[in-house]
């Protein structure tokens, strides 16, 4: 039995945020007026809303291309983890200095609450730069006490 858990943890990571960011922009794609009004409640956003919800839409869209690539995962990982970064502070803006938040998730999960929202970025983020760290092998992932067994069965 080989142990193929650097390859495996790699392409688990990478396809649970295929799934966050592929259902995050086909959502705001299918309900893009309602994000788009949403977004023109959000602080700061405001003003701004028409033009950045076709942005948030396709930018959301570049780490499910980088990440479905094996010879892009790297960068997929990496902008992954910058977009989420944003993401995470403007989350973190928002529920430190404002009061009424409207949600402008557009159906990745209406029933999150801001800080829920929060740190499920933080999770996220913690996995994209895992995937990035193995990917740049500055994470070392070995199970020695089950290649130890593995090769005691031969």
């Amino acid at each position: 039995m080989k142990i193929l858990s650097r390859g495996i943890t790699v392409q688990v990571i990478a396809a649970i945020l295929i799934f966050i960011f592929a259902y995050a922009a086909i959502s705001k794609f299918f309900n893009f007026e309602i994000f788009q009004f949403t977004l023109t409640l959000a602080p700061v956003v405001g003003k701004y809303a028409k033009v950045l919800a076709i942005v948030l839409s396709i930018v959301n869209l570049l780490p499910v291309l980088l990440l479905s690539i094996p010879k892009t995962r790297r960068a997929g990982f990496l902008y992954s983890f910058c977009l989420l970064l944003i993401y995470a502070a403007y989350i973190g803006y928002s529920l430190l200095l404002e009061k009424d938040l409207p949600c402008s998730c557009s159906g990745i999960a209406p029933w999150f609450t801001w800080t829920q929202h929060f740190w499920i970025n933080i999770a996220a983020m913690l996995m994209a730069m895992t995937g990035f760290l193995i990917t740049n092998n500055l994470i070392a992932i070995k199970a020695p006490a089950l290649a130890k067994a593995d090769n005691r069965e031969r």
